[in-house]
């Protein structure tokens, strides 16, 4: 009796690993085939019903949301259910949505406007909202930026993070875009809302030479 139960278990076991190794390689796959669609191609599948695009999207971005998100507040459990929720209206409007460019703009302005009204409804700061439509959010740059490197000594990193420090929020927002995010100018325009590409380019250009005054050209 004894074996007999062992031998189910083990068939079962068996079964389960095969289940999940084929589910693994079949996402492998999926990743390698949506790897080499545009942005465009990825959206528009998307928008079709295709759940294999949904679950690539969703798969790539959680985690860049996520980190995104981290920068405005501390709160890994707000930032969760802003994300979630997202997906959710994301796949649930689906045949509605606009044409995307830049699936990573789109769902990072998405983000970013759903997590301000979770902050503001939760009353856990005190907002004027047309100032923080301006100016951002108080955002912190952690020691994990790309733009703090790891070659750096610690007393650079120091010099770097308070000039980072220096900065209006607005300007901390854009450098957030431009070196950890890697976003171009005009992705970085369509999140932060700017009229033009030239305001982004501006604004970023003026946060460098912000940060070179306070380093003395060091950076």
């Amino acid at each position: 009796m004894k074996m007999k139960i062992a031998k189910i278990i083990n068939l079962k076991n068996n079964q389960e690993f095969i289940e999940s190794t084929y589910v693994l390689k079949n996402e492998i796959q999926i990743k390698k085939d949506f790897n080499k669609k545009s942005d465009h191609e990825i959206w528009s599948a998307f928008k079709e019903g295709d759940e294999n695009a949904f679950n690539y999207i969703y798969k790539v971005y959680t985690g860049m949301l996520c980190n995104y998100g981290y920068q405005f507040t501390k709160r890994k459990d707000l930032i969760r259910d802003v994300v979630q929720n997202l997906f959710i209206d994301l796949r649930k409007n689906r045949q509605t949505l606009a044409k995307v460019v830049c699936i990573k703009a789109f769902l990072f302005k998405w983000f970013y406007r759903a997590l301000l009204k979770k902050l503001k409804k939760e009353q856990k700061y005190i907002f004027n909202t047309e100032l923080i439509e301006k100016q951002g959010f108080k955002i912190e740059i952690s020691q994990e930026t790309k733009i703090i490197r790891e070659e750096m000594s610690s007393e650079l990193k120091a010099s770097l993070q308070a000039a980072v420090d220096k900065l209006t929020d607005r300007q901390r927002h854009i450098i957030i875009l431009f070196f950890e995010e890697g976003l171009s100018y005009k992705d970085i325009s369509v999140i932060m809302d700017f009229k033009d590409v030239k305001s982004a380019r501006k604004l970023v250009y003026r946060a460098i030479t912000a940060i070179k005054k306070e380093m003395n050209g060091i950076f």
